[in-house]
């Protein structure tokens, strides 16, 4: 079957053997970055309504949610009529960021960056972002914003406002050597005051501010995750116009959209992993099917994910753990995402033909890629909070149950003790991990680094199964998912 689809940097390899260092493939993207100062609420329904708004007077705008977060993707989805991607800056290099903000914005108006939590927070423990440098923490809104070079819109919660409420905004600019933000949008619970502080930190600060928006901080709308019924589809419907109306009344939007194509050029420096990714492929055209989860169970995927195993040539089939008896037919391999599993543990326990399947499957060499969620499911069983035990797949030599502790969820470097269906002895990974369940015993084909926490051996993996809570962004490993792709072909893995 024919490639149905090459992305332009293949087309930029076959012209140049020099891995294409000198061709200039980049054109300038208008972009802006929504980022929030404890105003998560807020940041994601002037996102919303932005994006309604732009949608409807056909201003084709791209949704990118900034860090690790599945949250509000279906959200901006729906509210842009576009798909949305995600940008981490601990995880992707300046070359590889402007490379998914120049490939997905290719054709389009403009790139919208969402940044819902806070501006200088990141999944780095607190030790490790304080540095006596007054470095910007790697990971965070702001980091993301200077290495993509984007203008920042801050937004700002003034309830209650006073005078002293400015030294909230003096702290922020003084904190880092920060260039980025480009002007604030107030928020709070009274436009009057709102409209008065503006004048305040415009004369202050010499920054302009783009807007005041006076609402209530909640966050409603349905999940589109699951299937709506008419009345939450029509709920969620009617509370975008009404947030899209107040945005219409609250924000300078023209102003937004000057300050976007504003924006400077993205570096034009094409990234070396990217290449080395396909070259690994090759040119063939040849497919493999993959089988991936999406349900209720499984249902956190980033987009590109997706996008970069279909240029690596995988036909994806999407199935059900819950209710889908068999897997798809002739699968070459599978990839198991993550989701809210505990909810559904006694309905994926309850499918054994599909759980039978799967293990007979493993034990025979097909190549299972598993993350977060999907790898509690590849375990013997889960031990719930009641003492149940609920036979799982049974691919991993492990037994899974909730951490009662609080969840955290940081980033970290991941590295192989040997070679595996990701790559090779030593090759380094940088993920977001978490502790949401505990694995007994844990896995041990990977050292964790978490700065500030040490080591800890995290990972089951083999030459056809990779399997972790750690969650990833492909883009960070290309040739470690060229070498899962090679793998569902039955392919020798070319010299790297």
């Amino acid at each position: 079957m024919a490639k149905e689809k090459v992305p332009y940097y293949v087309h930029a390899i076959k012209q140049d053997d020099d891995l294409g260092e000198n061709i200039d493939s980049y054109a300038t993207v208008p972009r802006i970055m929504l980022a929030s100062l404890d105003t998560k609420e807020f940041v994601n329904k002037i996102a919303l309504g932005l994006l309604n708004i732009w949608n409807s007077k056909d201003i084709s705008t791209v949704p990118f949610s900034v860090g690790p977060s599945y949250e509000n993707l279906d959200k901006y989805r729906a509210a842009s009529g576009r798909r949305t991607y995600t940008l981490d800056s601990f995880c992707q290099d300046e070359s590889e960021l402007a490379y998914l903000l120049t490939h997905y914005t290719e054709s389009q108006d403009l790139a919208l960056l969402i940044a819902d939590g806070n501006y200088y927070d990141t999944c780095l423990p607190y030790s490790n972002s304080w540095t006596e440098q007054g470095e910007i923490p790697h990971g965070s809104p702001a980091d993301l914003a200077e290495k993509t070079n984007t203008p920042v819109l801050l937004v700002v919660n003034l309830s209650n406002f006073s005078f002293t409420s400015l030294s909230k905004i003096s702290g922020i600019l003084d904190f880092r050597n920060d260039q980025q933000i480009a002007g604030f949008i107030l928020v709070g619970d009274n436009k009057y005051d709102l409209e008065e502080a503006a004048d305040l930190v415009e004369s202050e600060f010499g920054i302009p501010v783009f807007g005041c928006f006076a609402d209530k901080p909640s966050n409603e709308g349905p999940s589109l995750y699951r299937v709506i019924p008419q009345l939450a589809q029509d709920t969620w419907e009617k509370n975008l116009e009404d947030v899209s109306q107040a945005v219409i009344e609250s924000l300078d939007i023209n102003k937004i959209l000057r300050l976007a194509r504003r924006a400077q050029d993205l570096d034009d420096e094409f990234p070396q992993d990217l290449f080395q990714a396909q070259k690994l492929i090759g040119f063939s055209k040849e497919r493999f099917i993959l089988a991936v989860a999406r349900d209720q169970a499984f249902n956190e995927y980033y987009q590109e994910n997706i996008d970069i195993l279909e240029e690596m040539g995988a036909n994806i089939i999407y199935f059900s753990p819950l209710i889908d008896p068999i897997l798809p037919s002739k699968v070459d391999g599978i990839y198991l995402g993550s989701g809210n599993i505990q909810e559904y543990i006694g309905q994926l326990s309850k499918n054994e033909s599909l759980r039978t399947q799967i293990r007979r499957l493993a034990g025979q060499g097909m190549p299972i890629l598993a993350e977060g969620a999907g790898a509690i499911y590849l375990a013997e069983s889960y031990v719930s909070r009641q003492g149940a035990v609920w036979p799982l797949v049974g691919v991993l030599p492990t037994q899974a149950s909730n951490n009662e502790s609080k969840t955290k969820r940081f980033y970290a470097k991941l590295n192989s003790r040997r070679e595996d269906l990701l790559g090779k002895s030593n090759n380094t990974i940088r993920c977001l991990m978490s502790n949401e369940y505990i694995l007994d015993p844990e896995g041990a084909s990977y050292r964790a680094l978490i700065k500030g926490e040490g080591h800890s051996m995290k990972v089951f993996s083999t030459s056809t199964v990779w399997a972790s809570q750690a969650r990833l962004h492909f883009y960070a490993l290309p040739s470690g998912i060229a070498k899962f792709a090679l793998t569902c072909m039955r392919k020798d893995i070319k010299d790297q």
